[in-house]
């Protein structure tokens, strides 16, 4: 567990198998059911991109080995833009709330151990 800043989400989580280095669930959120609600999205679907709220839900599943899907590259772009901008209504500032959160996934395997997580 580590503690992430700028983010900004306003009663939103936001988690996902696609971090970079590991491939393990890496989450994000305000509230500590959200970010079990939206973990555990990603559990039912074998994997893949979700954002949560109280009373909403987005979702792109990413079946083969949590990291790619069978669907088409149009419609795969075109949930990620509608997952994105959900996010971002939340109150992420962040252009790319995602790519940002894979990054993340590299500094659970640094060995710089004064490198923190919000130091991004």
């Amino acid at each position: 567990m580590g503690f992430i800043k700028n983010f900004n989400l306003k009663g939103c989580a936001i988690a996902s198998t696609v971090a970079h280095d590991s491939h393990n669930i890496i989450a994000v959120g305000d509230d500590d059911s959200l970010i079990v609600k939206a973990i555990n999205l990603l559990i039912a679907s074998q994997g893949g991109l979700s954002a949560v709220t109280y009373d909403d839900f987005q979702h792109i599943s990413l079946p083969v080995a949590g990291l790619m899907s069978d669907q088409s590259v149009e419609e795969i772009g075109h949930q990620y833009s509608k997952i994105s901008e959900f996010v971002r209504s939340q109150g992420c500032r962040l252009t790319a709330p995602y790519m940002t959160l894979f990054v993340y996934g590299t500094f659970g395997n640094t060995k710089n151990k004064n490198q923190r997580f919000g130091d991004v």
